[in-house]
């Protein structure tokens, strides 16, 4: 297996260190709406939500592992000085990238058996998940480490001994990784189904849940790469880690697109700028067209947004009927009396 480029024949230092911190603070900034609508709406953070929070430190100290070892990569006079050093990231990087992978896909599967759990097949299947992501994540990173585990001199054989054992792992866990978001991605359709609600607001309640699409595709994508890797037909090191970090990304934006939701329907509507907004489309609208067709396409435009508005918040009702639905400071409530027992059960 050739050695990985990096540099002038690959991506640059510079592109990767800006991509990879974007998309660090995008997966921040979706977990922070996260955590702040869960404890806005029902007063308290729950498991999936802490698992969220570990995915972001396990992303970011990923990445800074990957932009270090990188840099060492980049430079083939410090590659042959410490190659005990490199090997020793190599073992970092294959248990950071595999948890990371992991605590990303967890809080999805937590949150699907938090708001569905009272199908008892869905929790199962969750859990079953769950426990072969993690053993397959233990189980290939101490290969890897085994593998890459530097002798007290290690020579240039071993370095590429320890990528070959890498790629291994990569080709062997990518398969599992994306077969695990199919089922995160398929998982909520039949029980949305099932909800006695009507077709419109089942249809805007799956889509957000079939946000998972773009994680699948991700997935689908770095597993490619990753057997292109393997072959030895793509050889930019930093090209594969860039797609492992979008890979992460994108899973973690899918399982906090339902608190997005929430965080729409119970606090950017009732923004001041977002009233003015509306009403000054509204304005334009009547001023437009005119006459009494124009009131009468507002009125429905109201209902629409009030009956959409409802649906958004669907999700903080779904989540825990136990919990207070009404927002924080306020006497509106920004719910919809879905309980869960309102799920077609199973005997």
């Amino acid at each position: 297996m050739s050695s990985p480029a990096v540099g002038q024949d690959g991506m640059s230092l510079d592109t990767f260190l800006a991509v990879g911190c974007t998309l660090v603070v995008l997966s921040a900034l979706f977990v922070a709406v996260r955590v702040w609508s869960d404890f806005r709406f029902a007063n308290k953070l729950f498991v999936d939500d802490y698992f969220a929070v570990a995915a972001i430190i396990l992303l970011a100290a990923c990445f800074a592992m990957f932009h270090t070892s990188l840099i060492a990569y980049s430079d083939p006079l410090q590659m042959m000085t410490k190659m005990r050093e490199i090997s020793q990231y190599g073992v970092a990087v294959a248990f950071l990238s595999g948890f990371s992978m992991f605590f990303a896909k967890a809080p999805v599967l937590l949150l699907l058996m938090r708001i569905f759990g009272v199908e008892k097949w869905l929790r199962w299947t969750c859990v079953v998940t769950l426990v072969v992501l993690f053993i397959a994540t233990v189980a290939g990173d101490a290969y890897n480490a085994h593998k890459c585990n530097p002798p007290a001199v290690p020579p240039m054989e071993f370095i590429l001994s320890c990528a070959d054992a890498s790629a291994l792992v990569g080709v062997i866990l990518g398969p599992i990784g994306l077969a695990a978001d199919i089922v995160i991605f398929i998982l909520p359709i039949p029980v949305i189904v099932k909800l006695h609600m009507p077709l419109a607001r089942k249809i805007g309640l799956g889509l957000v849940f079939l946000s998972g699409i773009f994680a699948i595709t991700a997935s689908a994508v770095a597993l490619y790469y990753k057997f292109q890797s393997r072959s030895g037909t793509a050889t930019d090191i930093g090209l594969g880690m860039t797609l492992t970090t979008i890979e992460s990304t994108m899973v973690i934006i899918a399982g906090c697109a339902p608190a997005l939701r929430a965080f729409w329907g119970g606090f950017i509507i009732e923004t001041r700028l977002y009233g003015k907004l509306s009403s000054f489309l509204s304005s334009r609208s009547r001023t437009r067209t005119g006459g009494s067709s124009s009131v009468k396409r507002s009125k429905q435009s109201q209902d629409a947004l009030g009956d959409e508005t409802t649906l958004r918040n669907t999700y903080v009702t779904l989540e825990d009927h136990h919990s207070t639905k009404r927002s924080m400071g306020s006497n509106i409530d920004h719910s919809m009396e879905v309980p869960l027992d309102s799920f077609d059960r199973r005997k």
